[in-house]
């Protein structure tokens, strides 16, 4: 039944007719989970409604995690949601792969440009004691949201998110120190008390000083590393669509904070078009599909039509197929058979 259902489906896309009955009906079929789990993802990725789509067929997907996460990336790129790259970190199968890894990264930059914005007007009101205590105690609480959110990049063990959030946390610890130390001496106080509140504040800067001090170093060692910068030019050579967007947001924050010797790099790096790949255009695979066609166990049109949709992304069952096609031909006839010998005449015409 599966094997019956796989070949309506790519006779229907072979003849341009919506083939999505017959995906429907070899999901039902089909015991291979790992061609079931592609199929599924395709329906995805064709919906009008691609969410509502994966609800329906997440069960089937992640049965792959690869093609659950290679999915995620791709309806993230489309629709930059970042709750969907949460939904797909949750589940550590799909965050151990490498698509997983990316959204992983893309959940952490997001929590980090989010906490730089709410830090970046903070400052010490020290006009009363009340507004004083209440800038302190908000001013701190983000500092260790910074410092949670930085172990987590840690943990995650990428490049990027480490630097970009040890940067920030490096950066502000720095500047509440400095502000700490600069606050106006209270009024009315004897030279002793003055003292007293001196010792006070160092204590209170101190630890976001030695903390400042070691992470500005962390970040510095980052810096160092050249192959970092060598393997993001790499990744935009190579990736395209969803995976290439996520690697120019990188390229993006890592700009913005780099260091003066680093900056032209990355810039260069920002400005760097996509490298056009060789894609078939829809009038040659139309007509290697005629061909098909027009003599259907012809081995060098398979070939040749297979070769074609290899290129092109979402044709993971249209290749399965060919291949399995090519196979039986293989199988059936030997591989020194020539296409005009592979079946009779009265063969082609059935």
């Amino acid at each position: 039944k599966e094997q019956k259902s796989l070949k309506l489906v790519m006779y229907a896309e072979l003849a341009s007719k919506d083939a999505k009955p017959y995906y429907a009906q070899f999901l039902k079929d089909s015991k291979d989970a790992e061609k079931n789990a592609s199929v599924a993802a395709q329906l995805v990725l064709d919906s009008k409604e691609p969410v509502k789509e994966l609800k329906k067929n997440k069960a089937i997907i992640a049965k792959s995690p690869e093609a659950l996460a290679d999915l995620y990336l791709q309806l993230y790129g489309k629709t930059g949601s970042i709750e969907m790259a949460k939904e797909a970190v949750a589940t550590p199968s799909v965050a151990s792969t490498d698509a997983g890894k990316a959204l992983r990264r893309a959940v952490i930059l997001d929590d980090y440009s989010k906490l730089k914005t709410k830090l970046g007007p903070q400052t010490i009101d020290s006009s009363n004691q009340k507004k004083l205590a209440a800038t302190m105690k908000n001013r701190i609480g983000l500092l260790e949201d910074a410092e949670k959110l930085a172990t987590r990049a840690i943990e995650s063990g990428d490049w990027t998110a480490q630097l970009a959030t040890l940067d920030l946390l490096g950066k502000e610890s720095e500047r509440f120190y400095q502000e700490v130390l600069a606050l106006p001496m209270p009024e009315g106080l004897s030279p002793e008390e003055e003292s007293q509140y001196l010792s006070l504040l160092s204590q209170q800067a101190a630890p976001h000083q030695i903390r400042a001090n070691d992470v500005t170093k962390k970040v510095g060692e980052f810096w160092q590393n050249d192959q970092a910068i060598a393997q993001l030019e790499k990744s935009l050579d190579e990736e395209s669509g969803a995976r290439r967007k996520l690697v120019m947001a990188e390229v993006a924050t890592l700009a913005a904070i780099a260091p003066e010797t680093k900056k032209p790099a990355l810039q260069t790096l920002a400005a760097k078009q996509e490298v056009a790949t060789e894609r078939p255009t829809l009038a040659s695979i139309e007509g290697a599909k005629q061909a098909v066609r027009e003599a259907p166990l012809d081995r060098q049109k398979l070939t040749a039509l297979l070769a074609l949709v290899r290129k092109m992304s979402g044709q993971a069952t249209m290749v399965s197929y060919l291949e399995g096609r090519l196979a039986s031909l293989e199988s059936t006839t030997g591989s020194s058979a020539s296409p005009s010998q592979a079946v009779p005449a009265q063969g082609v015409t059935k």
